[in-house]
């Protein structure tokens, strides 16, 4: 099973996941702010309702990165990963 890694990023929490589910994880950030950070990390910050939009955002993310194929994490274009650093979805 894929697996995401959760650590913190200053005074916010990032979960490092597959570069595979980029696309479906910024899709979750319409109640939160989620920014791509670079090598596969997305900070997610809640602006409005706080610990329960962040806590839905999470369980989604954990079930997007639960149905995708095992795969080394090093499949991802360094090149598009540096492209992506500083992208925001609000």
């Amino acid at each position: 099973m894929p697996s995401a890694t959760i650590s913190k990023v200053g005074n916010s929490r990032a979960i490092f996941i597959p570069v595979s589910i980029c696309d479906e994880a910024f899709l979750v950030g319409n109640k939160v702010s989620i920014e791509y950070v670079g090598e596969g990390t997305l900070v997610i910050r809640a602006e409005r309702s706080g610990k329960e939009s962040r806590r839905q955002a999470f369980e989604q993310l954990m079930t997007l990165v639960a149905d995708q194929p095992e795969m080394p994490w090093e499949d991802d274009s360094r090149a598009a990963d540096r492209a992506l650093v500083g992208t925001r979805h609000d």
